[in-house]
């Protein structure tokens, strides 16, 4: 057979077959893109994806809720200063104010205004008087517990301008009879002597 009857040969069969996808006999298979899935399938996809949805939407609800609650109730030490002027201070403040007066030795008048009344609350509430007993049994108490080293050679040292007032034998330099009839205004110096007379003892 010719090249010619090839060609002619060709053309006619792939006419042919084209031709054929109208007709009745024509292919039953088709090649299209997706994905086969059952109708139970399809049922539980759906339920889990609406499940996921209203949950996530509960989720972001409750988160709101939560949120604004806590925004209420705690907004921040600037904010509640700046919302609430009926109240003159802050106590954390002030108390982190009273430590470092304490610590480093400062005098009251180191104190802001702010915290004037605060600190005065403080004393006649007899918080202020607690808190130098307990630290006074903790200092007797260690005191207590300490043996000297069998040799003898065993020291104590102590800065006493680190825990005695500046002013605590000025009032007997001054012929003081009794220096702790003014308890009120000094509490810190009678614990303080106490503390002395125990530790010369």
């Amino acid at each position: 057979m010719s090249a010619y009857g090839h060609l002619m040969e060709r053309g006619f069969s792939s006419h042919s077959l084209s031709s054929r996808g109208n007709s009745e006999r024509g292919s039953l298979f088709a090649m299209e893109t997706g994905i086969y899935m059952s109708s139970f399938a399809a049922i539980v996809f759906i339920a889990g994806l609406v499940t996921v949805g209203v949950s996530l939407v509960t989720l972001l609800v409750t988160l709101t809720v939560m949120l604004q609650s806590c925004q209420n109730k705690n907004s921040g030490p600037i904010e509640s200063l700046l919302q609430a002027p009926e109240s003159p201070y802050n106590p954390h403040y002030c108390l982190a104010f009273a430590m470092h007066i304490e610590l480093n030795g400062l005098g009251s008048d180191s104190l802001p205004q702010i915290c004037k009344d605060f600190a005065i609350q403080y004393i006649r509430d007899g918080q202020y008087a607690e808190d130098l007993n307990a630290t006074f049994q903790l200092a007797v108490n260690y005191f207590n517990t300490v043996k000297p080293p069998e040799d003898g050679r065993g020291v104590v040292l102590m800065d006493v301008e680190d825990f005695l007032p500046e002013d605590l034998f000025e009032e007997q330099e001054q012929d003081c009879v009794d220096c702790t009839e003014d308890y009120a205004k000094y509490p810190k110096r009678v614990f303080v002597q106490n503390l002395y007379k125990k530790l010369v003892a």
